[in-house]
């Protein structure tokens, strides 16, 4: 028990830093288009709607504008959930749609965590509230203690989710 409260508290102070930032846009908010390239050199920013569309039974891809991100380089706004009871750094975690998502039981469906896993331990402190993971995006099944995975991210960077620019890349 006492080997995931580490975790758990970190999910928490995420929970609780969420709640204090303005709501103007949420990040599951369903935007006008679901995903968008913003210029050519530019990752293509993908919402939960899209990546929910995976059938992660089967492992099909039935959809193509989930087709047309897997394998890129895409952007995905989330919150990350840390795969081990380190409090100074983090080098594996789950992105999920929300800060609440892989506390509850039961966990979200694989098709809604990305496994993102870093050659670079990270400190705690980058991994708190909602941020931007850019990256390769990949079809990869992974087990975790917090749930199942659909999907991982190679070639990561992160940044903290800034409201005012999530408006200007909805």
């Amino acid at each position: 028990m006492q080997r995931y409260v580490g975790a758990s508290i970190l999910i928490l102070f995420s929970a609780l830093v969420s709640f204090f930032y303005p709501r103007k846009q949420g990040m599951m908010d369903l935007p006008e288009q679901e995903t968008e390239q913003v210029q050519d050199s530019a990752p293509t920013v993908v919402r939960w709607q899209v990546l929910q569309k995976l059938d992660y039974k089967n492992n099909k891809i039935e959809d193509e504008s989930l087709r047309a991100v897997i394998n890129k380089k895409v952007r995905v706004p989330g919150f990350a959930v840390p795969l081990s009871d380190n409090l100074r750094s983090v080098s594996d975690f789950l992105l999920v749609p929300n800060a609440m998502a892989c506390i509850h039981v039961p966990a979200p469906p694989p098709n809604l965590i990305v496994f993102v896993s870093l050659p670079d331990p990270l400190s705690i402190e980058r991994l708190v509230g909602p941020l931007w993971i850019e990256g390769i995006l990949r079809i990869k099944a992974t087990q975790s203690i917090y749930g199942s995975s659909s999907y991982e991210m190679e070639n990561v960077t992160i940044e903290p989710y800034n409201w005012q620019t999530a408006q200007d890349n909805p």
